[in-house]
C-alpha cells in the first residue's frame, strides 16, 4: 500500500509491535512519528526509520501522564498541522498477585493502557476540529490483546484495560464527527516482520 504524503503516530512504537508497524508504514511512505517513554525510541528512529524517510521523529513521553498525552499532541499539530492516521498502541503488561497489588499500580496500568488512548483520540479531534478539518481524511487505530477474551496467571490488572478497550472498538463507529475507526476485530498480539500494514 503506497501512504505517501501520509502523517502517522504510533504510540509504544520504541519496541515490538509498535515498531514493526512503525517500520512498515515508514516502508509505504509515511512520515511516522514514534511516541514512546523508552529512549530506545530516539534510536530506532534516527538508526531505522528516518534512513527511509528522513521527516520521521521521536516524542520522548509517559502516556500514563494527562499531560503528556495533551503535550503531545498540541507539539504534533503545530510542529506538523495534522495527522492522518494515529496508531493508539502504547501499553505496559505487567503481572502481580491481586493481594500484593497497589492502587498506584493499578492507576499507572489503567492510564497507560486505556486513558491514554481516550486522551491521544480525544485530543485528535480537539486539534482538528480548531483547524476545521473534520471532513479531511483520517484513521484511528487501537490495539488491544487477546486477554480481552482470556487471562494468564497474575494479569487480572493487565486485562481489565484489554477487556475495556475491546468494548470501546465497537461503540465510536457509531458516534457521528469521529474519523473511521473500522469494524470491531481480534489481531494476534504478535505481528511477523514484513507482514504488511494493519
Amino acid at each position: 500500500m503506497d501512504y505517501k504524503g501520509k502523517k502517522v503516530l504510533v504510540t509504544g512504537g520504541a519496541s515490538g509491535i509498535g515498531r514493526e508497524i512503525a517500520l512498515e508504514y515508514a516502508r509505504a511512505g509515511a512520515l511516522v512519528i514514534v511516541a514512546d517513554k523508552d529512549y530506545e525510541g530516539d534510536r530506532f528512529v534516527r538508526g531505522e526509520l528516518r534512513p527511509i524517510m528522513p521527516e520521521c521523529c521521536f516524542f520522548h513521553c509517559d502516556l500514563a501522564l494527562s499531560s503528556a498525552c495533551e503535550n503531545l499532541m498540541q507539539s504534533i499539530f503545530e510542529q506538523f498541522d495534522d495527522l492522518d492516521i494515529i496508531i493508539n498502541n502504547a501499553g505496559v503488561s505487567q503481572f502481580c498477585s491481586l493481594w500484593e497489588e497497589t492502587v498506584e499500580h493499578w492507576d499507572y496500568v489503567l492510564n497507560s493502557n486505556l486513558r491514554a488512548m481516550f486522551l491521544i483520540s480525544r485530543e485528535y479531534m480537539i486539534n482538528r476540529r480548531k483547524k476545521g478539518y473534520k471532513e479531511r481524511y483520517g484513521r484511528i487505530v487501537n490495539i488491544s490483546s487477546t486477554r480481552s477474551l482470556m487471562s494468564e496467571p497474575f494479569s487480572f490488572v493487565s486485562s481489565v484495560p484489554f477487556t475495556v478497550n475491546a468494548g470501546l472498538l465497537k461503540s465510536p463507529r457509531y458516534h457521528p464527527g469521529l474519523p473511521h475507526w473500522g469494524q470491531w476485530s481480534q489481531f494476534p498480539r504478535r505481528i511477523p516482520p514484513r507482514s504488511g500494514i494493519l
